[in-house]
């Protein structure tokens, strides 16, 4: 995603390639699980991104974020104590955000402007179907773990982290 912002903003001519500083975060997200019995849970998602790209010598930058709002149902299988595998589904919503301080250049106000008129950018709503193909979590602790998911579809087709359970 930086690449292809930093593209559209060279191919622009809106910032010199030699003073350009590209950042993007890995997303965090946070994960609820509700264990309605022994092989299925459902659950609430949230996970949320940035990405920037920003002209050392002059300040200026455009940011966009990401967020993502959601639902999931998992199958459990292979569940013990210490270790639970599962599959499932997450039917979510991602709403971007462009941000930029670009300001005095009529033609970059005006490229942005249509950016952020697009449907991509205007805070539309855009559904984020997403199949957990397999994920697996391992405890450390009766309350502490850590976790590794395999998905397709946005927001993320790896991701790995810490658990805890109540």
């Amino acid at each position: 995603m930086v690449k292809t912002l930093s593209d559209i903003f060279l191919n622009n001519n809106t910032f010199d390639s030699t003073g350009l500083n590209y950042t993007a975060l890995p997303a965090f997200y946070v994960n609820y699980d509700f264990q309605v019995n022994e092989f299925f849970s459902v659950g609430a998602a949230g996970s949320f991104q940035l990405f920037k790209l920003k002209n050392t010598t002059t300040s200026e930058f455009v940011q966009i974020n990401r967020t993502n709002i959601g639902i999931r149902a998992l199958f459990h299988y292979g569940k013990s104590d210490k270790m639970d595998m599962y599959s499932g589904v997450r039917l979510s919503t991602t709403m971007w955000d462009l941000s930029t301080n670009i300001t005095g250049d009529p033609s970059v106000t005006e490229f942005v402007d249509d950016l952020n008129s697009s449907k991509f950018f205007n805070k539309a709503v855009v559904i984020a179907p997403q199949i957990v193909a397999f994920g697996i979590k391992g405890y450390f602790t009766d309350m502490f773990g850590a976790h590794l998911e395999f998905s397709i579809g946005s927001p993320y087709y790896l991701s790995g982290g810490v658990n805890m359970r109540f």
